[in-house]
């Protein structure tokens, strides 16, 4: 209103036709105006004054109380548990609390006159985790901001810290937005870790083998695992837990089988209490006949309200199936111990008995009075040697199995009997020691024969050795008068004394020296063998040239040779090489063996000779000496006989030649004196091959 407009007094409404007409004042009247007139305009001034000012003083308090409401409305908002922001028609932010302001970790992005677009724009770019906006970050905000400008549903946002905040928008009446923020981050974690935790429950759940169910009120399913779905005949067609749920025991299985669950069922909803497994026959999904424990329990709520039943299945097929092999087993092992003529035994970890079967009785009429005694605290027994049962508990104490361990024991009757027992330490499966198992068996007749062939065998020792002995000392009686029929037959032969006349005389002389020199050299094989068993020959190894005692060897046999037609080589690579052994010794093995080879060589055959150094898997330097022929060889069967004392390996070309069969037996004992060994190849129709090995020491080079 303009100030004219203020000064003028406010004309009087118009009168109704019932109103008198308004009539001019006469000259006394018009005289009397003026006075009135400023007093009325003072009047009404003061009342138009008065009215301002109460005007005035009731805008100022409607102002006032419209600031403090304003404030009281914005310190409400200020202290919701929520973020919360206003925008205006044009988007743009009006007002927020400080909460909203938390959102952004109090970046100054929501400033009042900033649009929203401006505002997720900052956000982008500083606190929303940018694995929310792929693959198209700039899809993503033309997403979001057609969700703000046409709100519905909350959209959740999660920032680069982990949080997850829910925003609910709405429109004003004025055409502008509020925006409700709510951290659920906890919520989401708990909603998180309870769907982790029902999947894991499911798995679990799926996983176990025993089938398991729960059902409700009217007994039907609803929960089903896995298990308990394979179970179920192909032809009702349920192929997942799902199918079976809302449905009965009775319309899976048929009133006689799903008939006996649902009676179970009534019995633990009618007592409150569980019912411990029934065993009752089945059959399984491939129409197998089956036995199945059940279990039932109730289930019960929070408040402890019975709503449902628990069922717990285990297939007990095969358990019972063992359970029955193991009773027919121990039913077998029963018989056997009966009537077998050894007997079983078993001990704890302390080594007391525990069990001795009824077949100790052939050595202990009361086999049970041995319970709760170790085996060398048993009254019986006749054998107490300290070092033997020191040894057996000694085993025991080291849980070590043994076997065959002999002792004696005396019956009350006065009888002694041997008795042979074996036994194993037992473990459980966490490796604790719980005893030993074994068996036992009555072993005097074999003590007993044992004995005798013991005794026997230390009889023929001391005959053997009184042979050898003998024979070793039989060596000047023999080999005296054998020299002088030698001399003697020279010395007719030469016709020393004078001549014999018939010139047969000669020939005779001749066949005595020849049969003598034969008989010397079985007489000297079989002394010196005997001598070797008695221990009495002796060897004295030296350093020694092995290729002079190779050529000389080769010059004894040369002539034997040549007679019989055979080829006699030498094939030794290296004529310096030296070996350690007993001169005598070593000249008897090479002769041996190359006698043999030309005595069982055909006319036109080979006899060769050579030597080599080698090494054995010890390390230890030797030397290989090989003497090879072309001879008649020896069958396979054979050649475990060559070797031994006065053996002879018997064949048509064999049975021609003579000797004592100790030629092999000597170079064998020679050459193991010597710390070596002889082998033997042969085939027959190709050849014999026999390798020596004695300690070598190579000659040091020029």
């Amino acid at each position: 209103m303009s100030r004219r407009s203020r000064s003028k007094p406010a004309p009087s409404p118009t009168k109704t036709s019932k109103t008198r007409a308004f009539k001019s004042p006469g000259p006394r009247a018009k005289r009397a105006t003026p006075k009135l007139a400023d007093a009325k305009l003072a009047a009404a001034l003061q009342a138009e004054r008065s009215k301002r000012r109460d005007a005035e003083s009731e805008l100022k308090r409607l102002r006032s109380a419209v600031t403090g409401r304003e404030r009281w409305l914005l310190d409400a908002i200020d202290r919701l548990p929520i973020g919360f922001a206003m925008f205006d028609a044009d988007d743009r932010l009006v007002v927020c609390n400080r909460l909203y302001g938390h959102f952004h970790r109090d970046i100054p992005i929501a400033r009042p006159g900033l649009s929203y677009s401006e505002i997720l724009r900052m956000a982008m770019d500083s606190v929303i985790d940018p694995e929310m906006m792929k693959p198209d970050r700039e899809a993503w905000f033309r997403w979001r901001m057609a969700r703000h400008l046409d709100p519905a549903e909350p959209v959740e946002v999660v920032y680069r810290d982990g949080r997850v905040c829910q925003m609910i928008e709405a429109r004003t009446r004025e055409g502008g937005i509020i925006q409700i923020r709510s951290d659920v981050t906890d919520i989401r974690r708990v909603e998180g870790e309870a769907r982790r935790g029902r999947a894991l429950l499911k798995s679990m759940f799926d996983s176990v083998p025993a089938l398991i169910n729960i059902k409700d009120l009217d007994l039907r399913y609803l929960l089903v695992n896995r298990a308990m779905v394979e179970w179920l005949p192909a032809s009702l067609g349920i192929r997942s837990p799902a199918e079976a749920i809302g449905k009965t025991a009775s319309e899976l299985f048929g009133h006689g089988r799903g008939g006996r669950a649902e009676e179970l069922d009534r019995e633990v909803l009618r007592t409150g209490r569980s019912v411990p497994f029934v065993e009752f026959d089945d059959v399984n999904a491939k129409g197998e006949p089956a036995v199945v424990a059940m279990h039932k329990a109730p289930v019960r709520d929070d408040r402890g309200n019975l709503i449902g039943v628990l069922t717990v299945n285990f297939d007990v097929t095969d358990l019972r199936r063992a359970q029955a092999d193991a009773r027919r087993m121990d039913e077998r092992l029963a018989d056997y111990a009966q009537t077998s003529s050894d007997w079983f035994w078993e001990t704890g970890p302390d080594h007391r008995f525990t069990l001795i079967s009824e077949g100790a009785r052939m050595v202990n009429s009361n086999p049970n009075s041995l319970i709760g005694l170790c085996r060398w605290e048993s009254p019986q027994l006749a054998d107490r040697e300290h070092a033997k049962w020191s040894e057996h508990r000694a085993d025991h104490e080291a849980r070590r199995a043994f076997r065959d361990f002999t002792y004696s024991v005396k019956t009350a009757g006065g009888a002694t009997y041997h008795i042979a027992v074996s036994g194993k330490p037992v473990f459980d499966p966490e490796g604790n020691f719980q005893g030993y198992r074994g068996s036992g068996r009555e072993v005097t007749h074999q003590v007993k024969l044992e004995r005798e062939l013991i005794a026997a065998k230390e009889q023929a020792e001391a005959a053997s050795r009184a042979k050898s002995e003998f024979l070793a000392s039989m060596s000047h009686e023999l080999r005296t008068p054998l020299n002088a029929i030698m001399g003697f037959a020279e010395v007719l032969m030469s016709e020393l004394i004078g001549p014999l006349g018939e010139p047969r005389y000669r020939e005779y002389a001749r066949d005595i020296h020849m049969s003598g020199s034969h008989l010397l050299d079985v007489i000297s094989d079989v002394l010196d063998m005997a001598k070797i068993e008695a221990r009495r020959f002796e060897v004295h190894p030296i350093e020694l040239s092995l290729s002079a005692e190779v050529d000389s060897c080769l010059s004894m046999v040369a002539e034997t040779a040549r007679s019989a037609g055979l080829h006699l080589a030498n094939e030794m690579a290296v004529y310096s090489m030296r070996c350690v052994a007993d001169r005598r010794a070593l000249r008897q093995i090479l002769l041996n063996l190359l006698s043999n080879a030309i005595k069982f060589t055909p006319k036109g055959g080979r006899v060769s000779i050579q030597a080599d150094s080698v090494k054995e898997a010890s390390g230890q330097a030797m030397v290989r000496i090989t003497v090879t022929d072309t001879g008649i060889g020896i069958p396979p069967d054979q050649l475990p006989r060559l070797g031994r004392p006065f053996e002879q390996v018997a064949s048509v070309f064999d049975r021609r030649q003579s000797g004592s069969g100790l030629g092999l037996a000597l170079s064998r004992s020679l050459v193991e004196m010597h710390g070596g060994h002889l082998n033997i190849a042969s085939r027959v129709g190709e050849g014999t091959k026999v390798e020596i090995w004695l300690p070598l020491k190579q000659a040091k080079s020029a």
